[in-house]
């Protein structure tokens, strides 16, 4: 091969690897010594501050994790309902005066608070997320929201749930539109949110329901949803029904980019590197 093929096939590879530092925020796969743990405290990942169950339910686990075909994955899943109680995990947010870390540049205040919250005007912030719904249920939820306490809801909150059996993009009290994909049970979904914060009126957040790992872009279509006002979060908010063991959440990723979010695994890193490779020999 020559070396200018090499190098292209290299650039290729590393344009699609695991991205470092600079794109990818914050994440968790919910890596644990042991599985099932209790998930309430449980502290995995970067950048994101400790599970925190209602009650400290010891019936919410970390438990198996979550696969979904061509997506790095590792560790274990939050896997709970319950108690009729709710999880969640804060941003791990730093004050101006108390330093900096990845969260910083997208930190803002909004509406005269003096609370600091992601979602800084002209930025943009990707999430991406495994879910699994094991029993039937219409509660299943995934929030992003302001409150200080995870767990907790609020009126402005985002959500990925469910209406009419189908996977739904909604805000509460604002606007909510169904992906058109009819939830499975037990199947993994791979959920994609591109949040952009676009200015004082209103932001637009879109979701991508499995696309496909390894792209600079989603290659699905998106649904999405314009916020009801200036919107901003801090917090993770996961219901997955209201009994024990209904569903699964897994692999939460926050970066700059698509492809920081939704990280290829190693064989199929491999596979790319092979049909570059070809595509090289067919234009020799």
């Amino acid at each position: 091969m020559r070396i200018g093929q090499l190098f292209l096939v290299t650039a290729l590879l590393a344009a699609v690897a695991l991205p470092a530092g600079a794109s990818l925020i914050a994440w968790d796969s919910m890596d644990a010594d042991t599985v099932p743990t209790v998930l309430h405290g449980h502290n995995s990942g970067e950048l994101l501050n400790a599970w925190s169950v209602q009650n400290a339910r010891t019936d919410w686990v970390v438990g198996p994790g979550l696969n979904y075909p061509g997506l790095l994955s590792s560790g274990g899943a939050a896997v709970g309902g319950g108690g009729y109680a709710q999880g969640g995990r804060g941003l791990s947010l730093l004050a101006p005066y108390q330093g900096t870390n990845a969260w910083s540049p997208y930190m803002t205040q909004i509406g005269g608070s003096t609370t600091w919250l992601v979602g800084a005007d002209g930025t943009t912030v990707w999430m991406s997320m495994l879910v699994n719904q094991f029993k039937n249920n219409t509660l299943f939820t995934v929030n992003l929201h302001a409150n200080s306490i995870p767990q907790n809801a609020d009126s402005n909150m985002v959500s990925l749930d469910l209406a009419g059996g189908q996977w739904r993009l909604a805000q509460s009290g604002g606007q909510s539109v169904s992906t058109g994909v009819t939830r499975v049970l037990n199947e993994t979904y791979l959920m994609v949110l591109k949040l952009e914060f676009l200015d004082e009126v209103a932001d637009r957040v879109t979701l991508f329901v499995n696309p496909t790992a390894g792209l600079a872009e989603p290659d699905v279509a998106g649904v999405s949803i314009m916020t009801k006002s200036d919107w901003a979060f801090r917090s993770i908010r996961f219901k997955p029904g209201n009994g024990t063991n209904e569903g699964a959440l897994d692999e939460i990723r926050f970066g700059s980019t698509y492809a920081s979010v939704v990280v290829p695994e190693p064989a199929s890193l491999a596979l790319l590197g092979v049909g570059a490779l070809g595509l090289l020999r067919r234009r020799r």
